[in-house]
C-alpha cells in the first residue's frame, strides 16, 4: 500500500494559529496534490473495507442459512455414534455371555469325565422309589386282607415275603447309598 499522510497534520499546518495572528497562506500545488492522493488512497481503502464488510455479511448470512443443515448433521452424527456404542456394548455383552457359557460347558464336561460311566442318582429319586415300594406293599397287604380266605395259600406268603424283602432292600438303599456315593467320590 502507499504512504499515508495524516490529514490532521496538514490541516493544522495550514490553519493559522489564533495566538500568533499570522495570515492564512494558500496551499501549494504539491500540498494539494498530496492531500488529493491521500484522499484517493483513503477512499480506495474505504471501498475495499466496504467490500470486505459486504462479503462478511454475505458469508454470515450463508452460514446462518446452513445452520439447520449443520445442526441436523451433528444430530445424525451423534445418533450414529450412539448406535455404534450400543452395538459395541451389545457385542461385548454377547461375547461375555458366550465366554461364560463356554466356561460352564467346559466345567460340565470335566464333571462328566470325572463320573467315568457312573450314573449319579439324586437322593430325591431314592426317596421316591422308597415311597413307591411302600405304596405297592400297602396295596399288596390290602389285597391280602381282603382275601383272607387265601391265608393258607403258600403263594400269598411268598408274595408277602418278596414284598417285605423289596421294602427291606429299599430301606437299606436309602440309608447306605448316600454314604457309598460319598465314599466313591473321594
Amino acid at each position: 500500500m502507499g504512504k499515508r499522510i495524516d490529514i490532521s497534520e496538514l490541516s493544522n499546518s495550514v490553519k493559522p494559529s489564533a495566538k500568533s495572528g499570522q495570515e492564512e497562506h494558500p496551499l501549494t500545488d504539491k500540498q494539494i496534490e498530496a492531500l488529493l492522493n491521500n484522499i484517493a488512497f483513503n477512499l480506495k481503502d474505504l471501498i475495499s473495507l466496504n467490500h470486505n464488510v459486504a462479503q462478511l455479511r454475505r458469508r454470515l448470512y450463508e452460514f446462518l442459512q446452513t445452520m439447520p443443515d449443520v445442526k441436523e448433521y451433528v444430530h445424525q452424527q451423534a445418533k450414529h455414534k450412539g448406535e455404534k456404542e450400543a452395538f459395541e456394548n451389545l457385542c461385548k455383552a454377547s461375547r461375555q455371555l458366550t465366554e461364560h457359557i463356554d466356561s460352564k460347558l467346559k466345567e460340565s464336561e470335566s464333571r462328566i469325565r470325572k463320573i467315568d460311566g457312573y450314573v449319579a442318582i439324586p437322593i430325591n429319586s431314592i426317596y421316591i422309589v422308597l415311597i413307591l415300594i411302600l405304596a405297592l406293599s400297602t396295596f399288596m397287604l390290602c389285597i391280602l386282607i381282603l382275601n383272607i380266605q387265601f391265608w393258607h395259600s403258600s403263594l400269598i406268603w411268598k408274595c408277602l415275603g418278596i414284598t417285605t424283602g423289596i421294602a427291606a432292600i429299599g430301606i437299606t438303599l436309602v440309608l447306605y447309598l448316600p454314604k457309598w456315593i460319598r465314599k466313591f467320590e473321594k
